[in-house]
Protein backbone atom coordinates (compact mmCIF):
# COMPACT_ATOMS: atom_id res chain seq x y z
CA UNK A 1 0.00 0.00 0.00
CA UNK A 2 1.38 3.43 -0.96
CA UNK A 3 -0.07 6.82 -0.19
CA UNK A 4 1.10 7.87 -3.67
CA UNK A 5 -1.63 5.62 -5.13
CA UNK A 6 -4.20 6.03 -2.37
CA UNK A 7 -7.48 4.79 -3.81
CA UNK A 8 -6.68 6.53 -7.08
CA UNK A 9 -7.45 4.84 -10.36
CA UNK A 10 -7.30 7.40 -13.20
CA UNK A 11 -7.02 11.16 -13.30
CA UNK A 12 -10.19 13.00 -14.29
CA UNK A 13 -9.73 15.91 -16.71
CA UNK A 14 -12.08 18.18 -14.77
CA UNK A 15 -14.11 18.21 -11.59
CA UNK A 16 -17.65 16.95 -12.35
CA UNK A 17 -20.86 18.10 -10.71
CA UNK A 18 -23.55 15.99 -9.09
CA UNK A 19 -26.99 17.13 -7.98
CA UNK A 20 -28.13 15.99 -4.55
CA UNK A 21 -31.66 16.14 -5.97
CA UNK A 22 -30.93 13.45 -8.55
CA UNK A 23 -32.37 9.95 -8.07
CA UNK A 24 -30.10 7.65 -6.11
CA UNK A 25 -27.76 10.52 -5.25
CA UNK A 26 -26.23 8.94 -2.13
CA UNK A 27 -25.42 5.64 -3.82
CA UNK A 28 -23.98 7.37 -6.90
CA UNK A 29 -21.93 9.65 -4.67
CA UNK A 30 -20.38 6.75 -2.80
CA UNK A 31 -19.93 4.37 -5.74
CA UNK A 32 -18.72 6.77 -8.43
CA UNK A 33 -16.77 9.29 -6.37
CA UNK A 34 -15.96 8.40 -2.77
CA UNK A 35 -15.09 4.77 -3.42
CA UNK A 36 -13.06 5.75 -6.49
CA UNK A 37 -11.31 8.65 -4.73
CA UNK A 38 -12.53 11.28 -7.16
CA UNK A 39 -13.43 14.88 -6.33
CA UNK A 40 -16.87 16.19 -7.23
CA UNK A 41 -18.88 19.39 -6.76
CA UNK A 42 -22.23 18.67 -5.12
CA UNK A 43 -25.15 20.95 -5.84
CA UNK A 44 -28.20 21.29 -3.57
CA UNK A 45 -26.64 19.24 -0.76
CA UNK A 46 -27.35 22.09 1.65
CA UNK A 47 -31.07 22.33 0.85
CA UNK A 48 -32.91 23.08 4.08
CA UNK A 49 -29.79 24.09 6.02
CA UNK A 50 -30.48 27.56 7.54
CA UNK A 51 -26.81 28.53 7.51
CA UNK A 52 -26.72 28.17 3.72
CA UNK A 53 -28.91 31.25 3.35
CA UNK A 54 -27.92 33.16 6.49
CA UNK A 55 -24.19 32.83 7.07
CA UNK A 56 -22.48 35.73 5.31
CA UNK A 57 -19.66 37.94 6.66
CA UNK A 58 -22.28 40.59 7.43
CA UNK A 59 -24.26 38.07 9.48
CA UNK A 60 -21.29 37.59 11.83
CA UNK A 61 -20.48 41.31 12.00
CA UNK A 62 -23.46 41.94 14.27
CA UNK A 63 -25.69 40.00 16.63
CA UNK A 64 -25.25 37.52 19.41
CA UNK A 65 -21.95 36.00 18.24
CA UNK A 66 -20.10 39.23 17.52
CA UNK A 67 -18.44 39.21 20.97
CA UNK A 68 -16.94 35.73 20.58
CA UNK A 69 -13.13 35.77 20.73
CA UNK A 70 -11.48 34.18 17.69
CA UNK A 71 -7.90 33.83 16.49
CA UNK A 72 -7.12 35.12 13.02
CA UNK A 73 -4.02 34.01 11.13
CA UNK A 74 -1.63 36.14 9.13
CA UNK A 75 0.86 34.25 6.97
CA UNK A 76 4.06 35.53 5.43
CA UNK A 77 4.12 35.62 1.64
CA UNK A 78 0.35 35.61 1.34
CA UNK A 79 -0.45 32.30 3.02
CA UNK A 80 0.48 29.98 0.18
CA UNK A 81 4.07 29.38 1.31
CA UNK A 82 4.04 26.94 4.23
CA UNK A 83 7.81 27.33 4.69
CA UNK A 84 7.25 30.84 6.03
CA UNK A 85 6.06 31.71 9.53
CA UNK A 86 2.58 32.82 10.44
CA UNK A 87 1.20 34.62 13.46
CA UNK A 88 -2.14 34.81 15.22
CA UNK A 89 -4.08 37.60 16.86
CA UNK A 90 -7.12 37.30 19.13
CA UNK A 91 -9.98 39.60 18.09
CA UNK A 92 -13.75 39.81 18.44
CA UNK A 93 -15.60 37.95 15.72
CA UNK A 94 -17.77 40.99 14.98
CA UNK A 95 -14.76 43.27 14.50
CA UNK A 96 -13.06 40.80 12.19
CA UNK A 97 -16.25 40.18 10.20
CA UNK A 98 -16.64 43.93 9.66
CA UNK A 99 -13.10 44.05 8.31
CA UNK A 100 -13.91 41.18 5.94
CA UNK A 101 -17.00 42.99 4.66
CA UNK A 102 -14.91 46.11 4.09
CA UNK A 103 -12.36 44.08 2.13
CA UNK A 104 -14.90 43.65 -0.66
CA UNK A 105 -15.29 47.43 -0.88
CA UNK A 106 -11.73 48.64 -0.45
CA UNK A 107 -12.05 51.48 -2.94
CA UNK A 108 -15.02 53.02 -1.16
CA UNK A 109 -13.61 52.27 2.31
CA UNK A 110 -10.09 53.60 1.61
CA UNK A 111 -9.18 56.22 4.15
CA UNK A 112 -12.46 55.92 6.03
CA UNK A 113 -12.88 54.59 9.52
CA UNK A 114 -10.41 52.80 11.75
CA UNK A 115 -8.33 49.88 10.53
CA UNK A 116 -8.62 46.98 12.97
CA UNK A 117 -5.12 45.85 12.01
CA UNK A 118 -3.43 49.15 12.82
CA UNK A 119 -4.17 48.36 16.46
CA UNK A 120 -3.17 44.72 16.04
CA UNK A 121 0.21 45.74 14.63
CA UNK A 122 1.00 47.51 17.87
CA UNK A 123 0.17 44.44 19.96
CA UNK A 124 1.85 41.67 17.99
CA UNK A 125 2.84 40.49 14.55
CA UNK A 126 -0.58 40.13 12.99
CA UNK A 127 -0.94 43.69 11.71
CA UNK A 128 -0.69 44.35 8.00
CA UNK A 129 2.90 44.48 6.85
CA UNK A 130 4.85 43.99 3.68
CA UNK A 131 4.73 40.41 2.46
CA UNK A 132 1.89 39.32 4.73
CA UNK A 133 -1.30 37.90 3.36
CA UNK A 134 -4.85 38.71 4.26
CA UNK A 135 -5.90 37.94 7.82
CA UNK A 136 -7.94 34.76 7.94
CA UNK A 137 -10.13 32.98 10.48
CA UNK A 138 -8.82 29.65 9.31
CA UNK A 139 -9.89 26.17 10.30
CA UNK A 140 -11.48 27.07 13.63
CA UNK A 141 -12.58 23.72 15.02
CA UNK A 142 -14.22 24.98 18.21
CA UNK A 143 -16.35 27.80 16.81
CA UNK A 144 -19.30 25.64 15.83
CA UNK A 145 -19.42 24.14 19.32
CA UNK A 146 -19.81 27.64 20.73
CA UNK A 147 -22.89 28.31 18.61
CA UNK A 148 -24.39 24.83 18.83
CA UNK A 149 -27.93 26.21 18.93
CA UNK A 150 -27.74 26.30 15.12
CA UNK A 151 -28.19 22.84 13.67
CA UNK A 152 -24.90 22.60 11.82
CA UNK A 153 -25.31 18.91 11.01
CA UNK A 154 -28.79 19.43 9.65
CA UNK A 155 -29.34 18.02 6.20
CA UNK A 156 -25.66 17.06 5.84
CA UNK A 157 -25.41 14.25 8.35
CA UNK A 158 -27.65 11.78 6.50
CA UNK A 159 -25.38 11.94 3.43
CA UNK A 160 -22.11 11.35 5.23
CA UNK A 161 -22.23 7.54 5.56
CA UNK A 162 -22.68 7.27 1.80
CA UNK A 163 -20.28 10.08 0.98
CA UNK A 164 -17.26 8.90 2.90
CA UNK A 165 -17.86 5.42 4.29
CA UNK A 166 -20.49 2.79 3.47
CA UNK A 167 -21.38 1.98 7.06
CA UNK A 168 -22.77 4.52 9.52
CA UNK A 169 -20.98 3.16 12.57
CA UNK A 170 -17.63 3.32 10.76
CA UNK A 171 -17.10 7.08 10.79
CA UNK A 172 -16.84 10.09 13.05
CA UNK A 173 -16.80 13.69 11.93
CA UNK A 174 -15.34 17.06 12.89
CA UNK A 175 -16.11 20.55 11.62
CA UNK A 176 -13.86 23.47 10.74
CA UNK A 177 -15.06 27.05 10.22
CA UNK A 178 -13.49 29.55 7.79
CA UNK A 179 -14.17 33.27 7.45
CA UNK A 180 -11.91 35.48 5.37
CA UNK A 181 -11.55 38.28 2.85
CA UNK A 182 -10.67 38.22 -0.81
CA UNK A 183 -7.26 36.63 -1.46
CA UNK A 184 -7.18 34.66 1.81
CA UNK A 185 -5.20 31.51 1.05
CA UNK A 186 -4.81 28.03 2.50
CA UNK A 187 -1.55 26.58 1.20
CA UNK A 188 -1.10 23.30 -0.66
CA UNK A 189 -1.47 20.23 1.56
CA UNK A 190 -3.21 16.91 1.85
CA UNK A 191 -5.34 15.42 4.63
CA UNK A 192 -5.51 11.75 5.51
CA UNK A 193 -9.30 11.99 5.78
CA UNK A 194 -11.99 12.90 3.28
CA UNK A 195 -13.60 16.33 3.46
CA UNK A 196 -16.74 18.12 2.34
CA UNK A 197 -16.08 21.83 1.84
CA UNK A 198 -19.40 23.67 2.15
CA UNK A 199 -19.31 27.12 0.57
CA UNK A 200 -21.88 29.18 2.44
CA UNK A 201 -21.00 32.63 1.08
CA UNK A 202 -18.66 33.88 -1.61
CA UNK A 203 -16.51 31.84 -3.99
CA UNK A 204 -13.34 29.85 -3.43
CA UNK A 205 -10.95 28.60 -6.10
CA UNK A 206 -9.45 25.20 -5.34
CA UNK A 207 -6.36 23.63 -6.90
CA UNK A 208 -6.41 19.82 -6.70
CA UNK A 209 -3.62 17.29 -7.32
CA UNK A 210 -4.13 13.51 -7.07
CA UNK A 211 -2.27 11.53 -4.39
CA UNK A 212 0.37 10.14 -6.76
CA UNK A 213 1.52 13.71 -7.53
CA UNK A 214 3.19 13.85 -4.11
CA UNK A 215 6.53 12.89 -5.68
CA UNK A 216 6.49 16.18 -7.64
CA UNK A 217 5.04 18.52 -4.99
CA UNK A 218 8.06 18.91 -2.68
CA UNK A 219 6.58 17.91 0.71
CA UNK A 220 8.22 19.61 3.67
CA UNK A 221 8.91 18.32 7.16
CA UNK A 222 6.47 20.79 8.72
CA UNK A 223 2.94 19.56 9.51
CA UNK A 224 -0.24 21.51 10.26
CA UNK A 225 -2.98 19.80 12.28
CA UNK A 226 -1.78 16.45 10.95
CA UNK A 227 -1.75 17.54 7.30
CA UNK A 228 1.37 17.09 5.16
CA UNK A 229 2.38 20.39 3.55
CA UNK A 230 4.00 21.32 0.23
CA UNK A 231 6.64 23.97 -0.41
CA UNK A 232 4.84 24.93 -3.64
CA UNK A 233 2.21 27.66 -3.92
CA UNK A 234 0.05 27.03 -7.02
CA UNK A 235 -2.45 29.80 -6.26
CA UNK A 236 -0.61 32.34 -8.40
CA UNK A 237 -0.72 30.09 -11.46
CA UNK A 238 2.05 28.01 -13.00
CA UNK A 239 4.14 31.03 -14.04
CA UNK A 240 4.35 31.92 -10.36
CA UNK A 241 6.08 28.64 -9.42
CA UNK A 242 9.88 28.85 -9.54
CA UNK A 243 10.87 26.27 -12.18
CA UNK A 244 14.52 26.31 -11.11
CA UNK A 245 13.65 25.61 -7.49
CA UNK A 246 10.85 23.13 -8.26
CA UNK A 247 11.68 21.46 -11.60
CA UNK A 248 9.60 18.33 -10.90
CA UNK A 249 6.42 20.40 -10.61
CA UNK A 250 6.25 20.43 -14.42
CA UNK A 251 5.21 16.75 -14.27
CA UNK A 252 1.97 17.56 -12.45
CA UNK A 253 -1.46 18.26 -13.86
CA UNK A 254 -3.84 20.06 -11.56
CA UNK A 255 -7.60 20.39 -11.52
CA UNK A 256 -8.88 23.89 -10.82
CA UNK A 257 -12.48 24.44 -9.75
CA UNK A 258 -14.43 27.43 -8.45
CA UNK A 259 -16.79 26.52 -5.60
CA UNK A 260 -19.62 29.02 -5.46
CA UNK A 261 -22.01 29.87 -2.66
CA UNK A 262 -24.45 27.01 -2.13
CA UNK A 263 -22.16 24.27 -3.48
CA UNK A 264 -20.09 21.61 -1.73
CA UNK A 265 -16.74 20.21 -2.88
CA UNK A 266 -15.86 16.63 -1.98
CA UNK A 267 -12.09 16.29 -1.51
CA UNK A 268 -11.11 12.61 -1.25
CA UNK A 269 -8.46 11.40 1.22
CA UNK A 270 -4.92 12.01 0.06
CA UNK A 271 -5.74 14.62 -2.58
CA UNK A 272 -3.49 17.66 -2.36
CA UNK A 273 -5.35 20.96 -2.41
CA UNK A 274 -4.79 24.70 -2.08
CA UNK A 275 -7.62 27.19 -1.66
CA UNK A 276 -7.98 30.91 -2.40
CA UNK A 277 -10.98 33.13 -1.65
CA UNK A 278 -12.06 35.12 -4.71
CA UNK A 279 -14.15 37.41 -2.51
CA UNK A 280 -15.30 37.64 1.10
CA UNK A 281 -16.09 34.07 2.05
CA UNK A 282 -17.66 31.82 4.69
CA UNK A 283 -17.08 28.07 4.57
CA UNK A 284 -17.52 25.01 6.75
CA UNK A 285 -15.52 21.83 6.20
CA UNK A 286 -16.78 18.49 7.48
CA UNK A 287 -14.10 15.84 7.74
CA UNK A 288 -14.58 12.19 8.46
CA UNK A 289 -12.43 9.67 10.30
CA UNK A 290 -12.76 6.00 11.04
CA UNK A 291 -13.57 5.28 14.67
CA UNK A 292 -10.08 3.82 15.00
CA UNK A 293 -8.45 7.04 13.76
CA UNK A 294 -10.49 9.16 16.13
CA UNK A 295 -9.75 6.97 19.18
CA UNK A 296 -6.02 7.19 18.47
CA UNK A 297 -5.97 11.04 18.61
Amino acid sequence: FSIDHWGWTAAPSSVPRLSARSPGFAEVFYTDYSARSRPVVLDYLMDGWPAASQWTPSFFAHGRWSDIDVEVASWANGGGDWTQHGSYTSVKLGDFAKQVVASDHKDEAAGKGKDLWSDAAGKGEAGRSKGRGEQYLQEDMSFLDEIADIDVGGSLAPALPFALFPFKDYYATETAFFLGPKNAVTGLHYDADGALLHQLSGTKRVWLFPPHARQWLYPISKFNLGAELSAIDPTGGRPGVDADRFPLFSHTTELVVDVHSGSVLFIPPGWWHAVKSLNASVSVALRSYTRCQRSSD
